[in-house]
Order: structure tokens, then C-alpha cells, then sequence
């Protein structure tokens, strides 16, 4: 599974490795990135890191989790992490991702998760991919809306995040390939 899956005009986005624990623990160990996720803890030691990536690896063996690590295209840094979580028996996947807050308002987010649903659609042949943010979180609407996701609706009050009640939007794609017929 190492490698490249997925590449853009600007970046690739490949299979995690175990060695990539440190950059992901840098990036990640940020309070700003923590409380914009809803599992990132914080602080984030290179324990978690470790354990995450030795988990991704387990979960992806089964076809259930894809998670990719973010680089430049000509580099091997990480500038952060997408991923999907897959529903084969109903033809979804949620996406998810974050990005090093170095590397903020670069698009490099919106790059990544347009990649990744045409991935999903295309090569995967799901129906649909849907992802969801704090309301208090605007940047990743803009994200999934210039993905060409449309808001679905609104969670309230749905999560306790760093003891704080969280409203979550959430937005979808349905693969514009499909007939409805080839969907069901």
C-alpha cells in the first residue's frame, strides 16, 4: 500500500507510512488543528501519531479506511491528512481531513478533497461522499462548497468537543456518473 494514490496538479497524496509519525505528531500538535477535528487530541505526542498510523494501517487492510497523507508534489513533506471512511453496503464514504496550520488558506485542502471524490466515484464506484465540520469552523464549509459539496443539513448540538457542545453542518456529493438505475 505505500505510494502514491492519488496525484494533482500540486500535490500527491499517498499511503501513510509508519515513518511519517513525526511530521504528523508537528503538524498535528496544535490546539487550533485539535479543537477543528473531532478525535485529534491535544496536546498530540508522537505516541498518538505512532498508534494512529499502526491503526490506519490495520483499518486499511480491511477496505474500510483509506487515510493519506498530504505532500507537495515534488517533496515528501506532509502538509496534512485526508481520508474516507467507507460504507460499501450503501455506497457512501465520509471524508475527512486536516491540514498543518502552516499551510493554511493555500487551497491545498480543496485540491485534495476534489481529488479524492473523483477518486471515490470514479475508481471506487461509490454513489455518494459526504463530510461534515463545527459550524464554528467556516474555513471547511468553504472547502466542501468548492468541492462542489452541498450543505445537507445541520447536527445540533451533537458533540462535546474540549467540553464545548458543537453544532456540525454537513455536506454531500452524489457521483454525477451514475444513472440512478447503476446506483441502487
Amino acid at each position: 500500500m505505500k505510494g502514491i494514490l492519488i496525484s494533482t496538479q500540486n500535490y500527491h497524496l499517498r499511503w501513510l507510512q509508519q515513518n511519517d509519525a513525526e511530521q504528523i505528531q508537528f503538524l498535528a500538535n496544535d490546539y487550533d488543528i485539535a479543537k477543528s477535528t473531532l478525535n485529534l487530541p491535544f496536546p498530540y505526542t508522537l505516541e498518538h501519531a505512532n498508534s494512529w498510523i499502526n491503526q490506519t494501517l490495520i483499518n486499511q487492510r480491511t477496505g474500510d479506511v483509506i487515510n493519506l497523507a498530504i505532500t507537495g508534489k515534488f517533496s515528501n513533506e506532509i502538509l496534512g491528512v485526508i481520508g474516507l471512511i467507507l460504507d460499501h453496503a450503501n455506497k457512501t464514504a465520509e471524508a475527512g481531513y486536516w491540514i498543518g496550520k502552516t499551510h493554511w488558506n493555500k487551497g491545498i485542502a480543496t485540491e485534495a478533497l476534489k481529488a479524492l471524490i473523483t477518486y471515490t466515484f470514479d475508481e471506487l464506484k461509490l454513489n455518494k461522499v459526504h463530510a461534515k465540520h463545527f459550524t464554528d469552523n467556516p474555513a471547511s464549509g468553504c472547502v466542501m462548497q468548492k468541492a462542489d459539496m452541498q450543505l445537507e443539513g445541520t447536527f445540533r448540538f451533537h458533540v462535546i468537543r474540549f467540553e464545548q457542545v458543537k453544532h456540525m453542518h454537513c455536506y454531500a456529493i452524489i457521483n454525477p456518473l451514475l444513472t440512478t438505475k447503476e446506483q441502487i
